[in-house]
């Protein structure tokens, strides 16, 4: 959409590398704005998180605005799930992040099941919620 020539290896690198900036940036936001509401759980969450959503969704918007026919097809596609731009390549690259990221996940599942509970409740079982979200979060 913003004219960044998508098939050099510089845009093959770029795209990912920055949606993960920014999905990051968002995430943080997200948990800014619940701590500056009051708490940083339950629906103090979800209702910062519906709030940032509309302000990308906007933005997504401004930005598709002001794109050509054909940006605007790709990106289209690439949001209904489109595997259009997949290769192999990429997902040699990308298989290591997420295997690491699963196995990050699994070591957290005892963790998780007590914050399923809440946060109040999973503190009072002994359990330092604030190192655990950090790691979820990464």
């Amino acid at each position: 959409v913003l004219g960044l020539p998508a098939a050099t290896w510089l845009g093959a690198l770029l795209l990912p590398a920055v949606a993960f900036a920014g999905s990051l940036a968002f995430t943080l936001l997200v948990f800014a704005l619940a701590r500056w509401l009051g708490r940083s759980h339950g629906i103090f969450l979800i209702l910062a998180g519906i709030g940032i959503t509309a302000l990308a969704e906007a933005l997504i918007g401004l930005a598709l605005f002001y794109s050509d026919e054909a940006a605007l097809r790709s990106f289209t596609f690439l949001r209904m799930g489109g595997l259009g731009g997949a290769s192999w390549r990429g997902l040699a690259v990308a298989l290591p992040l997420m295997a690491l990221a699963c196995l990050g996940l699994a070591r957290l599942a005892r963790p998780l099941d007590a914050l399923s509970l809440g946060e109040g409740e999973a503190a009072l079982l002994g359990l330092c919620v604030g190192p655990v979200r950090a790691a979820v979060v990464a």
